[in-house]
């Protein structure tokens, strides 16, 4: 069977286990898997990421407690290398993107602040299957 590597978007949410919460971290793991469709590339992400977020780190917000909660796959991206005709290599290499997004800033200071790791607003922009 031809197997194919994936990379799915896991969102990781913090919540406080008890207490009104007003701010939501949001983590999104970008983790690969090998499958023999994407189908199955989905259900080995949701499943990583389940027993991921069931991890007990002894996770604390602001000093409560708090804990892990998986939210959904954003995407599931099939990696690609487009330098080569080889996208199905055995194993990933240096030039393979393993995911990408799309998403838009609303001025040029905004868009050099990204670049740079700082801070900003984006609005995601997807189409819903890759």
């Amino acid at each position: 069977m031809k197997m194919t590597w994936y990379t799915a978007s896991i969102i990781i949410s913090c919540r406080l286990k008890e207490g009104r919460q007003e701010v939501f971290p949001v983590y999104e793991n970008f983790t690969l898997f090998k499958a023999g469709s994407r189908k199955e590339a989905f259900e080995k992400a949701v499943l990583y990421a389940k027993e991921y977020a069931e991890i007990d780190d002894q996770l604390q917000m602001n000093g409560k407690p708090a804990y892990w909660k998986f939210e959904g796959i954003r995407k599931l991206v099939e990696i690609r290398n487009y330098l080569s005709d080889e996208l199905d290599a055995e194993r990933p290499e240096n030039g393979v993107e393993v995911s990408s997004s799309y998403m838009e800033v609303d001025s040029e200071e905004e868009l050099s602040d990204l670049a740079e790791g700082k801070a900003v607003g984006v609005r995601y922009v997807d189409a819903g299957d890759d």
